[in-house]
């Protein structure tokens, strides 16, 4: 058992918990109580919890996520200069042996210490990289267009062009295709719209289906009227022909008001 485990088995033995550290291994309770008492103070405990996935034995995965996230947030909270915290997240994030929840805890945080850190152009330069890195890097891009509200870390090309590498890629899950449905609606990145039409009439989600018809709605063309028909039957099945009418009615009024949008 390494130090910092039996340091929280002493803290949560000062707190009237029974466990012994030759017995067995502490709890997620004893370890969420360390967190929220000793290591609210001590940085370089917290900095070995997050650097040794071991630390996290015997959690279930929901447990882990939980663990390390609130480790993450106390230590932005006492974010000093020459702890390292950026260097400890990006390990995290690029370490392909944990869990990829946990990664995406790594990559959400760096974003979240932008603003204090002193190393901003190691942030940046991993959510970049990331982003152009299945199976992150749908995580990333989200990461990044929430600093473009405050920052230029990404030019605007570079990061559609980065949408659409990760539209087209395989293995998306239907939240990745949520969030990028959602980026480029936000971004007016019309390039992906080939693949939203694929979404749109393959899909079983009813989250991808209710972001693909807006898309479409919002920057399709004349074509799509016949692509939005298409997805009747399984707007019925997912109970989302309310948003599909509205998709609809959304299009034909732009078609019927722009004269120049394209007839694919």
């Amino acid at each position: 058992m390494n130090v910092v485990a039996r340091f929280l088995i002493q803290a949560t033995c000062v707190a009237t918990l029974t466990v012994k550290a030759e017995e067995s291994e502490p709890s997620y309770a004893d370890r969420m109580e360390y967190l929220s008492s000793v290591g609210q103070y001590d940085v370089s405990a917290l900095v070995s919890i997050l650097g040794d996935p071991a630390n996290c034995s015997q959690m279930t995965l929901s447990q882990e996520r939980s663990f390390i996230n609130e480790a993450m947030n106390t230590l932005r909270r006492l974010y000093r200069e020459d702890a390292g915290i950026e260097e400890l997240l990006i390990q995290v994030a690029q370490n392909d042996s944990r869990d990829v929840g946990v990664r995406e805890y790594a990559l959400q945080h760096m974003m979240l210490l932008y603003d204090v850190s002193t190393h901003k152009e190691r942030i940046a330069a991993c959510l970049t990289n990331t982003a152009a890195t299945p199976p992150l890097d749908v995580a990333a891009l989200l990461q990044l267009n929430h600093l473009d509200h405050t920052h230029h870390v990404l030019d605007r090309e570079t990061f559609a062009d980065l949408v659409l590498q990760s539209a087209n890629r395989e293995g998306l899950r239907n939240a990745d295709r949520v969030t990028l449905l959602a980026l480029a609606s936000e971004r007016q990145i019309t390039s992906i719209l080939p693949e939203v039409r694929i979404w749109a009439t393959n899909s079983t989600s009813r989250g991808v289906m209710i972001g693909s018809a807006a898309f479409l709605a919002g920057f399709g063309s004349q074509r799509d009227l016949a692509v939005l028909n298409h997805m009747r039957p399984a707007a019925d099945h997912l109970g989302v022909q309310r948003q599909l009418t509205t998709a609809t009615t959304r299009l034909t009024q732009r078609l019927t008001d722009k004269e120049d949008i394209p007839h694919e």
